[in-house]
């Protein structure tokens, strides 16, 4: 595991910021020299510390600068030998703009900077040109897998088009279902599937996982699918993708 540390972090505005917010709480009793020295060692072991942290919830976690509460509390029991019980670490670092409180309104933080630096750490990281290859191979294959779908859809009695709710689909609906349905046959390697196999269920999910999404977030979709096909705890099957779609879509947000 290959941690990157910023080689000129001591010059940060976060650390610099760090040192001013610890320089403020450092003891009356110390002297202006000491305690710069002092405050500056401090500063360096929980930069260290924290980066330490969020490399191994990185790898649990699947995001990158993420800092989660029971990780929080781990970081926290390493500072108290320094500053005791009753420090406020998490007022410090987010007044020193090195953590901020997760966007997505949850009680984790977030380190954007460790973030871009670290992307690599993620439990499911695939690198720049495994997803190329991936959404090429996407791309290649769009418009055989369309007229596939179109000739396949053609072969099946129009009854079986029917909507979650029971409705009939419109024709644009029936080449959109039968693309989804196509495309991850494609992404999971699944070879000739025959007519007795598109069932009304498998119609009906295909239509529920491509309504309100756009073209673009299900080719991100497909391309995540593809590349992680091999994990022993994905689906292996079309039908099984579409009966945990919602699950699946947001692993792939």
């Amino acid at each position: 595991m290959e941690l990157r540390i910023p080689v000129d972090f001591e010059r940060l505005p976060e650390f610099r910021l760090l040192c001013r917010e610890l320089r403020a709480r450092q003891s009356e009793k110390q002297s202006e020299g000491q305690s710069d020295q002092a405050v500056e060692r401090v500063a360096v072991f929980i930069w260290m510390r924290l980066w330490v942290e969020l490399a191994y919830l990185a790898q649990t976690t699947n995001e990158p600068g993420m800092l989660t509460v029971a990780g929080f509390k781990l970081f926290e029991s390493t500072l108290e030998p320094l500053f005791g019980e009753g420090c406020e670490v998490a007022k410090i670092l987010c007044e020193s703009a090195i953590l901020r409180a997760d966007p997505r309104g949850t009680d984790c933080f977030y380190c954007e900077r460790f973030a871009r630096m670290n992307a690599h750490l993620a439990g499911n990281f695939k690198s720049r040109e495994v997803r190329g290859a991936a959404g090429s191979a996407l791309e290649r294959n769009k418009h055989h897998i369309a007229r596939e779908a179109h000739q396949q859809g053609m072969l099946l009695p129009p009854e079986m088009f029917k909507k979650g709710d029971g409705t009939q689909m419109e024709s644009s609906e029936v080449n959109r279902c039968m693309v989804v349905i196509k495309t991850i046959d494609n992404c999971l390697q699944v070879r000739g599937r025959k007519q007795g196999e598109y069932t009304e269920g498998l119609i009906a999910d295909a239509h529920g996982a491509a309504e309100g999404r756009t073209a673009e977030d299900l080719r991100k979709f497909y391309v995540w699918l593809a590349m992680n096909r091999e994990h022993p705890l994905m689906p292996k099957t079309t039908e099984q993708v579409l009966r945990e779609f919602e699950r699946l879509w947001k692993m792939a947000r």
